[in-house]
């Protein structure tokens, strides 16, 4: 095993001890952990005749043509 330094925000070394104890694991375990959960998760998107469609919750709200032309018109 490797060793390495990461810098680390406050709250971020806060949620990581706080997943570490809730299982019970070493802080490196927790890292590791949460970086192959990261790298394994599906990223929800698919190419669809050539272009990339992100697949969201059925929650999401809709983004409708007039919602499309608004931010680009407020693009240089």
């Amino acid at each position: 095993m490797q060793r390495t330094t990461l810098s680390l925000e406050d709250e971020v070394l806060a949620l990581l001890r706080k997943y570490a104890a809730a299982r019970a694991i070493t802080l490196g375990q927790a890292v590791g952990d949460l970086v192959r959960r990261g790298l394994d998760a599906s990223h929800g998107v698919r190419e669809t005749g050539g272009l990339y469609v992100v697949n969201l919750p059925a929650a999401s709200p809709l983004v409708r043509s007039a919602d499309v032309k608004r931010l680009d018109a407020d693009e240089p």
